[in-house]
Parts: structure tokens; sequence; C-alpha cells
């Protein structure tokens, strides 16, 4: 059924299908479909999930957005290199012309276009401003409001400068000031809901510059660089092909392959010191040598597995006809508290390689049991989340304490509680080690 909606769904424009032939149900069938805009479409990565599964397997899609970019202010015309008589001349042109509306609301929008286009005319346009406001990922029209409100009774308080307008104008800069930091909470706020243990370093450093004032991230050069590498590519090699020699120049190149590809031939037939087989001694060297070890309390050696020939194979389709989806790409051997086996054991027809850790649905499994991997791999990753949390404590970034306490409880605080269940196998010395860690983020909030 998928494979016909496949069909379908191709000969839509404007619309990709992302798939890449793996199945999505456990009885090998392709019942689930992804469909993207072809603008989407050339960067988007799916494939299907390592671990959620239940008749169907859940299917990841990641599509690599960047941030929305503040649009740029209009452009202004240059009053200071206006020509006024050539404004004057196309707006007496326009009202020479010009049949006024009964709506009144009608004549106000020609007035306006009128005299946009007589500017257009007569002024050059000012260059577009490098500058930027260190406020604009927070600005909205409560702010403004306030800005505009202090403008108003400056200017008042110039006019008349007495003490009533100086307290007035005092009240107004003093609530003025409350606003744009309620503004700023807000948005850390905003941003740290949207924080788990998953999202990435680099998104919470971006967040940490933007409020300490860095530029907003300016528009792409191409918006669509991978079309356009492509479409240059196709005139490079359009242009660099030997359709693109004179006449003479590829016949003399016709001429000359025979003789090439001969040359080419005698240099493959002339023997090489490298050339020599392996002999069966070299390869006994090289064979790990090691005891075999059996995999727990029931004494069957993986010796045994690996010679299991057509009957592990029929283990594994009936685990496969269960649903047990095995992936023989990303599994790995590990001996628990054991040496390594000689044995060599296959899955699928793929040899697993010995491992001394793997990481197994976010944990770090060890060979010992110890955790030890796990403990430092946890203590690293909240380190780093920890040096985002002091960098909002400065004053450019404007982190209330409210502000610190949620992004510990969700980028923190979230990665210590998935590995629940390994922190009570820790000795007690690593547990030590990770209350280092709290006590640090404590001491940072406070």
């Amino acid at each position: 059924m998928g494979r016909h909606l496949a069909v379908l769904l191709e000969d839509i424009p404007h619309i990709r299908l992302l798939y890449t032939g793996e199945a999505t149900h456990t009885r090998g069938e392709r019942l689930d479909l992804t469909l993207v805009s072809s603008d989407l479409a050339a960067d988007a990565i799916w494939q299907v999930h390592p671990t959620l599964t239940s008749n169907h397997f859940a299917t990841l899609t990641s599509l690599p957005v960047a941030p929305p970019v503040p649009p740029r202010p209009p452009p202004r015309w240059n009053i200071r290199r206006a020509d006024w008589s050539r404004f004057q001349a196309s707006l007496d042109e326009w009202w020479a012309d010009y049949q006024p509306p009964d709506d009144l609301h009608q004549q106000e929008r020609d007035l306006t276009a009128a005299i946009q286009t007589a500017a257009t005319t007569a002024m050059p346009m000012c260059a577009p401003s490098r500058r930027h406001q260190t406020d604009w990922w927070y600005y909205n029209d409560e702010v403004r409001e306030h800005n505009h409100r202090v403008n108003l009774h400056r200017k008042l308080y110039k006019k008349r400068p007495n003490p009533s307008n100086l307290r007035l104008l005092q009240e107004v800069v003093a609530r003025a000031r409350q606003v744009p930091l309620r503004a700023k909470e807000d948005k850390w706020l905003e941003w740290c809901a949207t924080f788990s243990q998953h999202t990435s370093l680099g998104q919470m450093w971006r967040s940490v510059r933007t409020a300490s004032g860095a530029a907003p991230p300016r528009p792409a050069a191409q918006p669509h660089p991978q079309q356009e590498a492509e479409r240059l590519a196709t005139t490079f090699t359009s242009r660099g092909s030997s359709d693109q020699l004179p006449l003479h120049t590829r016949r003399t190149q016709q001429q000359l392959q025979p003789h090439r590809d001969e040359a080419i031939r005698e240099a493959m037939e002339v023997a090489d010191m490298t050339d020599r087989p392996f002999s069966l001694q070299e390869l006994q060297q090289a064979k790990r040598r090691g005891r075999d070890t059996a995999t727990g309390a029931d004494g069957v050696p993986y010796s045994m597995l690996a010679h299991a020939g057509p009957a592990g194979d029929t283990a594994l389709e009936k685990c496969q006809d269960l649903g047990l989806k095995i992936s023989a790409e990303k599994t790995r051997a590990m001996m628990i508290k054991a040496a390594d086996p000689a044995w060599q054991l296959r899955v699928q027809g793929i040899d697993l390689a010995w491992t001394n850790s793997y990481q197994y649905i976010g944990v770090w499994v060890d060979k010992r049991l110890s955790f030890t991997t796990h403990a430092t791999y946890l203590r690293e990753r909240t380190q780093a989340r920890l040096n985002v949390m002091r960098a909002m404590t400065q004053p450019t970034a404007g982190a209330t304490f409210s502000v610190l306490r949620l992004y510990y409880v969700q980028a923190v605080r979230s990665l210590v509680d998935y590995s629940a269940l390994v922190l009570l196998a820790l000795s007690p010395n690593q547990q030590e080690r990770l209350e280092v860690v709290q006590n640090t983020a404590m001491r940072t909030m406070l």
C-alpha cells in the first residue's frame, strides 16, 4: 500500500517524499510516509528511530532550519540630497491629472502614494545601516509605548522646566525602566521552557550571546545554497566538457586514447613486492587469541554462539517476526566482568566488534558495571551547561533568579533525573563528584 501511495505522491509538484527504503512495520511493510515541501527537502533527514517502536517503528525527521532573522527596517530617503524642484514638479504633474474620488480615505491613500512616488524620483535612498539595537530580542509594543511616553515628557520638561514636570518625568522614567526588565525576564523564561536534556549547547550559547547584545543574524547571501551550488557545478561541467574543445583537439584525444589505455594495462601487469598473498602463519599471528568464556550461568560459551550456523539465523528470524528488530550495524558485543573471547560473534552475516563500553538509550554501560564512563559523561555534560548558566548571570544578559532556576530544572537537572537508575550503582566517590555539580548550580543561582 505504501509503495502505491509513494508512486502517486511523487507526481505532485512542490512536495517531496522522504523515504530511504527501510521498513516501518514489524512485518517488513512500508506504511508510514513523510512529506515535506520542496524547499525543506534539500537538507531534510529521515530515519527510523532505533529504540522507539510498537507494531510501527517510530520515524525521526530532522529539518535543519536557521533561526528567524529579524527583518531589516525599510529604506529611507536621503533628505539632505533631495531635489526639491523635481519633487514639486512630480507632485504638480500628478495633481494636474488627478480626479479626487468621493471617499476621503481613498484621497488620503492617493496623496500618500503620490508623495512617495515623487520622493523616489527626486531623492536617493540611504544605504542600509549596519547598526543594531541591543534590545531587538525582547522589544515589544509595551516597551515601545513606554519609550514614547518618556520622549513626550522629556519634551514637555524641556519646554516648561518646573518642579511638577520634573517629578512627572522622573515617575515616567522609573516605570519605563521596569518594563524592559520584565520583558527580558519573560523572554528568558520563554527560552528556558524550551530547553531540555536534548537541547544542544550551541543553541544555549546563541541565546546567551543574543541576550548579551550580540548583533542579530544576517540574512544568508544565498537562500538556497545547495541548489545554487548544483547549478554552478552543472555550468562548470558543461563548460569544462571535452565537447567544448576544437574539433582537431578532440580527434587528437581519440587517437591518443588507445595508447593511454595500453600504458595503464602495462603498469598494472608489472610485478610488485606487495602482490604476494598472505601466508597462513601471518594470518595466525594477526588473529586475536584469548580463552573461551561463558555468557552466564547457562554455561554456553561464545564459541557455540559463533558456530550456531542455521540454528542461530533461525532464532534471529524469529525475533524479527515477533517485532524485535535487530540492527546489526549498531550492535556491539560486550563481555560482562570477563575478558573478551577469541571467537567472533556474527549477526545477519555481519561481524560484531567487541567493546568495553557502549551507550544504550542515553546511558553508558561498561563491562564492569561500575558506570564510571557514564558518571564522567554526565559530569562533563552538566558542567558544560553550568558554564552557560554562569554566563547568563552577567549584567548584560539580565537573567533573574527565576530564570536561572528554570534553566537549571530544564537543562541541568533533567540530565541527572534521566540517569537516576544509574546513580544507585555509583560508588560514594563518584556520587560526591556529581554532588559538586548541584552545589555549583546553587551558588550560581544565589
